[in-house]
């Protein structure tokens, strides 16, 4: 049995890797479940373009938020004044945030190419 191997254990708990989403600036769990939802949604949209409808489905959870679309061209700019406005929480804290756990590959990848 390696490290990794370890049972009940798990990533955060032997620390091979630092569960930095959990840690963003300023944020709470419930924040964070918005976050997730969002950034879920967009990946799910960017590895297959028929699941584009279900966009509208968090838009309809989460009324009070404008979410851009995932083509528009200022996406970044528009997740970035929202975060800030609505929480007071950087958007690049959390790219870094997925970046480190390795989640959302695909939202994170459209976001630094904008």
């Amino acid at each position: 049995m390696s490290f990794v191997d370890i049972p009940n254990s798990t990533q955060e708990i032997r620390g091979d890797i630092p569960m930095s989403f959990v840690d963003i600036p300023n944020s709470t769990p419930e924040i964070r479940g918005i976050i997730y939802d969002i950034f879920a949604t967009y990946n799910i949209i960017l590895l297959d373009r028929k699941r584009e409808p279900v966009l509208n489905k968090i838009r309809e959870e989460y009324k009070y938020l404008k979410l851009p679309d995932v083509d528009d061209e200022e996406i970044k700019i528009k997740l970035s004044s929202l975060f800030e406005n609505e929480w007071g929480i950087s958007l690049e804290e959390v790219i870094k945030g997925c970046k480190k756990d390795g989640i959302f590959s695909e939202i994170i990848k459209c976001l630094e190419e904008k």
